[in-house]
């Protein structure tokens, strides 16, 4: 991982109100740096649509501004799970600005519906290596992050939607966060980023812990 640099998931879970517009969601923030977890963050809010809205995005450019000056990052990186709009880009971008966060990354992370990744071997195709990369334009590719034993892998479709980084670099970063699987021997097919805010996010929808902070690992 890169140094100084602080490391950020969002996943938002949901749950549609019966007969009116618009789903109950808690979203789970996770805050990691290169010697591991660091705390997390959980807001719940009404969200119309699949975009984070202005104020959810505010209070997460807060929350970072707040552990970047205390611990001395020097960059941000936000793996956000699912696809990330045109309406919720801008609103990271001028946010960000207005909050004086200017070196940030905004990374979509999509674990379902990139289609398959093979690997040809002579003449037959098998399942992937982990680590196999693969390229789609200058700020997209597909990414192998675990091995596959039975069934068809399921590959990584990440995206650069803000942010200057190489896809060689952020892919190493996404794959030496799949190292950080602290409840498992095997390797993880998500970053610990986007793993632990989803996590995060369905106990929080499930009742399992309150809106707020800690640092305390409990959905291991």
């Amino acid at each position: 991982l890169r140094k100084k640099t602080l490391y950020v998931g969002i996943d938002v879970a949901r749950r549609e109100l019966s007969g009116k517009r618009g789903a109950y969601s808690m979203a789970g923030v996770c805050k990691i740096f290169s010697d591991g977890f660091h705390e997390y963050v959980i807001k719940k809010f009404l969200l119309e649509g699949e975009a984070l809205g202005e104020d959810f995005i505010d209070s997460v450019a807060h929350e970072i501004k707040r552990v970047s000056q205390k611990g001395g990052f020097e960059k941000v990186v936000i793996h956000r799970d699912g696809p990330i709009y045109p309406k919720e880009r801008r609103a990271f971008e001028d946010i960000f600005s207005r909050q004086g966060i200017k070196e940030f990354e905004l990374v979509s992370v999509v674990k379902r519906g990139s289609g398959r990744l093979f690997e040809r071997s002579g003449d037959a195709y098998r399942n992937p290596r982990r680590n196999l990369f693969l390229q789609l334009s200058e700020r997209s590719f597909i990414l192998s992050t675990y091995d596959v034993r039975r069934g068809s892998h399921q590959p990584l479709k990440v995206s650069l939607e803000l942010g200057d980084s190489s896809p060689e670099s952020i892919a190493r970063d996404i794959l030496s966060l799949t190292l950080l699987n602290y409840a498992s021997f095997t390797l993880g097919k998500l970053p610990a980023t986007v793993s632990h805010a989803d996590k995060i996010a369905k106990c929080a929808l499930d009742g399992l812990i309150e809106e707020g902070k800690g640092d305390k690992m409990f959905w291991l």
